[in-house]
C-alpha cells in the first residue's frame, strides 16, 4: 500500500549551502552529495517489483469547504489514478456523507458542520494493490459570496463548420476566492470540457446555447450561456433560443412553468418542441410539467421557415426529502459527421447521496443496453438519438438525452419532423395537427407527403393538413407522414 498525503506538499532536502538549518559547504562537495542521491533514488527504483501499487498523481485537491455548499474536490469533481487493469475507488476515512463513485471516481459531500474534516481515499486495482490519499479539509461556517459567471464566444456566428472559442475568463468570485473549476456543455452532444477558455467546433448548422457553470474554492457556483448561430451552406442564419424556467429546483414535487427566450434568424420562427424530459412531448411557445423527485433535462427545439433548428437545454432536480437523486448526463465522443459515423455514448453517471444500481441507454430502435458506454455505428445521413437512465440504490434516477446528426452529401441536413401532432380529433370539426401545422428541420426545400391516413385526410406539398372526421371514423386512426 502507498499513502499520500497533499495537505503537506511532499518536500525535499535542500541542497548543502541553501540554509534550512543545513551546513554550507563548497561547490565540489555538494556535487558530490547530489550524485550520491541520484545513485541512491536509482538503486531504489531498480528494487521495486514489477507490478506496482496503483499511484494518484497529484490531484490538484482542495483543502477547503464551506457548510451547505457541495464540496469541490478539484476542477473535475473526480479523483484520477493510474494503475493496472480496472481501477476502483472508494472512502478509507471520512464524516458521514462523503462519498466517491467506485467506477468514476467522482467525489461528493455537502459539509454539515464548520471545522477541520480528516478524509482518505482508496484506489485499488485488478491486482488488489492499494493506495491510499490523505487530505485535511477546513470546512468554514459560511461561504463567501458566490461567484459571477460570464461566458461570450468567438466568433459567435458563423458558417458551418464553426470553430468557436469559448471564454469564461472574465467570470469573477469573492475578494482573495479563487474561481477552481469552470465546466462547459457546448450543446450539441458533445462531452463536458473544462477550462477557464476552451475550443469546440459545430459541425451542424444551427443554433446552440453553450452553458459554462463556474464554482469557487468553497463550492459556491453560478452559470451563464451564450449562443452561437452556425449558418448553413446558403449561409442562413438560425434563429436561437434560450429556455426560461419558472423554478429549477424542489423537493418531493415541483412545479414549473417554461416559456422560450427565442429570436429570429434569417426567417420566422415557426415551431417549437418541447422535450420534458420525463416522458412528455409538447408543442407550442409555453409548456408546463410537474416534476416527482428526480433528475431531468429538458429541451426545447425552435425551427424556422427555412427548417434551420435552435436547442438549448436545463436541469431539472427535484429531491425526495433530504435525499438528491443521482447525476447523469450523455454525450458522445463524435458528435457529428458524414457517414459512416462511429461514436462511443459516454455517460455521466454518480449517486451523490447513495450508489448507482443501473445504468441503461436506449439507442433509436435497438434495444437496451446496460452499461456506462455503448458503441454505435450510422451508416447513413439522420438524426440519432440516445436515451440514458441512471438509478442509484433508493430507486430516484436521473434521465438524459442526446442527439446527433450524420448530414447528406454536401454537408446538407437531413430532414426531422420537429412539431407534435394533436391526438384528439372530434366528428365535425376540421382537425388541427397543432400549433401553426407540422414543421420539419433540415436543407430545403422540403416536400411533404401522407403515406398512411383515414379517407378524407390531405397534405399538400408544403404540409398543409386538412381533415374533417365523420362519424363512420370515430376510434383510433393510423396516421404516417412523410418529409
Amino acid at each position: 500500500m502507498r499513502t499520500q498525503n497533499p495537505s503537506s506538499t511532499p518536500t525535499f532536502p535542500l541542497p548543502l549551502g541553501e540554509g534550512q538549518g543545513e551546513r554550507a559547504v563548497p561547490p565540489r562537495a555538494e556535487s558530490v552529495k547530489r550524485l550520491t542521491r541520484t545513485l541512491l533514488a536509482a538503486l531504489t527504483l531498480a528494487a521495486l517489483p514489477a507490478v506496482a501499487a496503483p499511484f494518484l498523481p497529484q490531484q490538484d485537491a482542495n483543502l477547503w469547504a464551506a457548510v451547505g455548499v457541495p464540496y469541490l474536490f478539484n476542477p473535475e469533481g473526480a479523483v484520477r489514478a493510474v494503475g493496472t487493469g480496472t481501477l476502483r475507488y472508494s472512502v478509507c476515512e471520512g464524516p458521514g456523507g462523503f462519498r466517491v463513485d467506485a467506477v468514476t471516481g467522482a467525489v461528493r459531500w455537502t459539509p454539515v458542520s464548520p471545522g477541520t474534516t480528516q478524509v482518505c481515499l482508496r484506489v485499488q486495482d485488478a491486482n488488489l494493490e492499494t493506495s491510499d490519499l490523505y487530505l485535511a479539509i477546513s470546512v468554514l461556517e459560511a461561504a463567501p459570496q458566490p461567484p459571477a459567471a460570464h461566458a461570450s464566444a468567438t466568433p459567435a456566428e458563423g458558417p458551418a463548420p464553426l470553430t468557436v472559442t469559448l471564454d469564461a475568463s472574465s467570470s469573477t468570485a469573492a475578494a482573495d476566492v479563487p474561481l477552481r473549476s469552470y465546466a462547459w456543455h457546448p450543446s450539441d452532444a458533445s462531452l463536458t470540457m473544462h477550462g477557464p477558455k476552451v475550443t469546440h467546433t459545430y459541425a451542424v448548422p444551427g443554433g446552440y446555447q453553450a452553458r459554462v457553470v463556474v464554482r469557487d474554492e468553497f463550492g459556491s457556483s453560478a452559470e451563464s450561456s451564450v449562443s452561437v448561430r452556425v449558418k448553413d451552406a446558403l449561409g442562413h442564419t438560425p434563429p436561437s433560443a434560450r429556455i426560461v424556467a419558472s423554478s429549477l429546483r424542489g423537493r418531493d414535487s415541483l412545479s414549473v412553468d417554461f416559456t422560450c427566450d427565442c429570436a429570429e434568424g434569417d426567417s420566422a420562427i415557426v415551431g417549437y418542441r418541447w422535450d420534458l424530459g420525463e416522458g412528455t412531448l409538447v408543442d407550442g411557445e409555453t409548456a408546463h410539467a410537474v416534476y416527482a423527485p428526480g433528475r431531468y433535462h429538458a429541451r426545447l427545439a425552435v425551427v424556422d421557415a427555412k427548417g434551420l433548428v435552435a436547442w438549448d437545454e436545463v436541469e431539472v432536480v427535484v429531491w425526495q426529502g433530504d435525499r438528491e437523486p443521482p447525476e447523469c448526463r450523455a454525450a458522445a465522443t463524435k458528435e457529428g459527421g458524414p457517414a459512416p459515423l462511429s461514436t462511443t455514448w459516454t455517460s455521466s453517471a454518480v449517486a451523490p447521496a447513495g450508489t448507482v444500481t443501473k445504468v441503461e441507454w436506449v439507442l433509436d430502435g435497438n434495444a437496451p443496453w446496460l452499461g456506462r458506454a455503448v458503441s454505435a455505428t450510422y451508416s447513413t445521413p439522420g438524426w440519432y438519438g440516445a436515451q440514458l437512465q441512471v438509478v442509484d440504490d433508493a430507486g430516484l434516477s436521473c434521465t438524459d438525452r442526446s442527439t446527433l446528426v450524420v448530414p447528406g452529401e454536401g454537408g446538407t441536413i437531413p430532414p426531422r419532423i420537429i412539431t407534435v401532432p394533436g391526438t384528439v380529433a372530434r366528428c365535425g370539426e376540421d382537425y388541427a395537427y397543432g400549433g401553426s401545422g407540422p414543421h420539419a428541420v433540415g436543407t430545403g426545400p422540403l416536400t411533404w407527403s401522407l403515406k398512411e391516413g383515414p379517407e378524407g385526410l390531405q397534405v399538400e406539398a408544403d404540409g398543409t393538413f386538412t381533415w374533417l372526421p365523420t362519424p363512420s371514423q370515430r376510434g383510433p386512426q393510423a396516421v404516417a407522414l412523410e418529409v
